[in-house]
């Protein structure tokens, strides 16, 4: 990976462990809304995928702006995305020892952006991040594929060496329509099968593991 001089971060599952609150926030709008809400098994394969598509399984079009006024009332207004949330082990040092190697670090969401800053924030990684990008409250620019690209094209980056790092199948399948690598990491909320058949072209384990491919990516199997 000498080549490479950006990587793009996915948020939730990648570089925090948000679960709890997203699942929160999920759980209010479907009570909200009169309807039993999922296991949080299935809930918990909500993250990463957009808000409206995940909804939409569950409620008729029209009852879909109102169940997202409830997440996000949830989510946002009672604080709760942002208190249920923690930063998995290694991602500081991680992130310390990228932007030491002068690789530019980009977050690529599928979150409402005006939520990720104060993410950044409550774990002090802002400074590490040139960028963020992220979807919009109205539901426009939510799909990974979209959100890469307008990364991209904000950037102005070579999209042969730039890298996105993410946690579910989403991520993969985004960065290879983009035309840019991907590595898939095991310590999110997609599980090892998701993960090997989106086809990533590394798979790691540990945030130590990025540091390593980026220094020597042959020590890691592609």
């Amino acid at each position: 990976m000498e080549d490479v001089n950006a990587l793009f971060f996915d948020l939730d599952g990648t570089l925090t462990d948000s679960a709890d609150g997203i699942i929160q926030a999920y759980t209010y709008a479907f009570k909200a809304m009169a309807i039993r809400p999922p296991d949080e098994v299935t809930m918990l394969s909500f993250i990463g995928s957009p808000l409206r598509k995940n909804l939409a399984e569950y409620l008729p079009f029209s009852h879909i702006e109102e169940a997202v006024d409830h997440y996000f009332y949830s989510y946002d207004y009672l604080r709760g995305g942002l208190t249920d949330n923690r930063l998995y082990d290694g991602i500081y040092d991680m992130l310390i020892e990228l932007k030491s190697s002068g690789i530019e670090l980009c977050v690529v969401s599928g979150k409402v952006v005006e939520l990720i800053q104060p993410i950044l924030n409550l774990f002090d990684i802002e400074s590490f991040f040139s960028a963020i990008y992220g979807a919009t409250r109205d539901g426009v620019n939510t799909s990974k594929k979209d959100l890469i690209a307008s990364a991209l094209a904000g950037s102005g980056f070579d999209p042969s060496r730039v890298v996105m790092v993410g946690d579910r199948c989403y991520d993969v399948e985004a960065s290879r329509a983009n035309g840019i690598r991907s590595v898939a990491v095991t310590w999110g909320y997609g599980d090892e099968h998701e993960l090997v058949a989106a086809n990533p072209d590394w798979i790691i384990s540990d945030p130590s593991q990025l540091r390593q491919l980026v220094a020597k990516p042959s020590r890691l199997a592609s």
